[in-house]
């Protein structure tokens, strides 16, 4: 039985495709969660192959020469390791990541250490001196360096595999890309203010979970975040490609997942609420489990259920969702960008 929460004062609800099959409509939404599958599995290899050529290309960049001394301060061991870094190529490398990895004295990993060596000049010597807490006397220390490939290109990437990604969507949701949109332009003002209260409720539901993060201490800050302002560079062609990236293809491509896809097939099945909940919940785990934060998935289950209700009460009309969307990615963006180029 189709679950209702109330009608919208603002638009009628209609259905996905109307005039087609249940059957129909449930085969588009599962071929939207395959051509996010795979597109997920050619991101990870194209990644896994850039990533591994790249290792290959630069592993005798840098040379380490370095020493290190563990002094004992109560039940923290003080790890100081000291040296230089030298940069081998005719050419000013900007960034090194140089990881101390140490080891017990049965040869297990107890704990690394990132180092960022930066603006490292062509053919010269960089000084090392870096001191942190270790919670286990590390018997050995074993270094070893990574020189990542550029960030700008990493990001002009992003935007050509998930431009692919949303062609790949539009060839599989062309029908209800094209009905959304006459629903679009019926609504009017309707719709801004659909995304006006949207915007409030996405806000109003992560103070909500802001709180109930403060009650485990957790970071305010999620792995993910961070990760994403690590990106930010004073490049204009990053930053670009940063703005189509963040603020315009993740939300059209994430939306038609959760929102078409996954609620699609949950809605046909169980009905609304456990559409929101289910997706809503989907798309909150999965923006913590690839970094295993999952202390910090309160904020993201915020959003994902905000979103998921805003689709549902916009008569599920996609658009209105992805301009949410975008909405919300675009303050942080603003935020990394001003950073980026003060």
């Amino acid at each position: 039985m189709d679950e209702q929460l109330f009608d919208s004062p603002i638009v009628t609800k209609t259905n996905d495709f109307d005039g087609k099959t249940p059957i129909n409509k449930s085969l588009t939404n599962l071929f939207i969660i395959i051509t996010y599958i795979v597109y997920m599995v050619i991101a990870s290899f194209v990644t896994l192959g850039i990533s591994t050529n790249q290792e290959e290309t630069t592993k005798d960049w840098i040379t380490i020469d370095v020493e290190y001394d563990v002094l004992q301060e109560e039940d923290i061991y003080k790890v100081h390791i000291y040296g230089t870094v030298m940069n081998q190529t005719d050419k000013v490398i900007d960034l090194s990541q140089i990881y101390f990895d140490l080891f017990d004295d049965k040869d297990n990993l107890i704990q690394s250490y990132l180092y960022l060596a930066e603006d490292l000049k062509a053919n010269q010597t960089t000084e090392i001196d870096v001191t942190f807490d270790a919670t286990t006397f590390p018997d050995s220390i074993k270094f070893s360096s990574q020189i990542p490939i550029r960030q700008t290109l990493s990001n002009v990437l992003n935007v050509v595999v998930s431009s692919i990604a949303i062609f790949a969507f539009w060839t599989v949701n062309k029908k209800n890309y094209i009905e959304n949109f006459k629903q679009s332009r019926k609504l009017g003002r309707s719709f801004f203010g659909l995304v006006l209260v949207g915007f409030i409720l996405v806000y109003a539901s992560n103070i909500v979970a802001q709180s109930i993060m403060s009650l485990f201490e957790s970071p305010s800050t999620s792995l993910n975040e961070s990760a994403i302002a690590s990106m930010f560079t004073n490049n204009p062609l990053n930053l670009i490609a940063l703005f189509l990236t963040l603020v315009v293809l993740t939300p059209i491509i994430e939306e038609t997942v959760f929102r078409k896809g996954i609620y699609g097939l949950v809605e046909q099945r169980f009905g609304d609420v456990t559409a929101i909940i289910f997706s809503g919940l989907i798309f909150g785990f999965l923006h913590v489990a690839g970094w295993g934060d999952y202390i910090n998935v309160f904020p993201y289950l915020a959003m994902g259920l905000s979103f998921s209700f805003i689709y549902y009460y916009s008569g599920k009309n996609i658009y209105v969702v992805i301009a949410l969307h975008m909405l919300n990615n675009f303050i942080p963006y603003l935020t990394y960008f001003i950073d980026s180029i003060s």
